[in-house]
């Protein structure tokens, strides 16, 4: 079959989704250094709202949005993609169990479900979906039963 000239350009598969593939992991990369920046506000801002086990939470999620960063430069994806599904999570937990469901730390698990969405198939798209649900129903039904170990001045809430 010949092709004429106002036909469009035909791109091969293998070379789109290498093109795909490297754009996910740039903005991979670019994402954890914004995470690692807000991280360094939120340290402040706790500290500030006297949440001081929070405030240096975030030093810990600094470094682990910088080893990310570094696996990825490393070609190290799920490494990177460990370290930072365990930093969210992990925060998510501490946040909502510490300062309250009000606080809208459960919010940052929402995040996952675009990412989940297109980088997961099959049983494992279920899985991961399954596992962001069971963790952002089992914060809320605890903390809606127990209540926040350590409430946060109303101010902290409004802003």
């Amino acid at each position: 079959m010949n092709r004429s000239s106002t036909d469009p350009p035909v791109i091969r598969p293998a070379v789109r989704q290498r093109s795909v593939g490297a754009a996910f992991w740039g903005m991979t990369r670019r994402v954890t250094v914004m995470a690692a920046c807000v991280d360094v506000l939120l340290l402040v801002l706790f500290l500030a709202f006297d949440q001081p086990l929070l405030g240096w939470l975030n030093l810990v999620s600094i470094t682990m949005y910088m080893l990310a960063y570094l696996a990825l430069k490393r070609r190290r994806n799920a490494l990177a993609l460990a370290l930072i599904w365990a930093e969210v999570v992990a925060h998510v937990a501490l946040g909502t169990l510490m300062v309250g469901w009000e606080s809208g730390f459960h919010y940052y698990l929402l995040m996952f479900i675009p990412a989940v969405a297109v980088g997961a198939r099959g049983w494992m798209l279920a899985a991961e979906l399954g596992a962001l649900m069971g963790v952002y129903l089992g914060l809320h039904h605890w903390v809606v039963g127990h209540g926040a170990l350590n409430p946060m001045q109303p101010l902290g809430l409004e802003l």
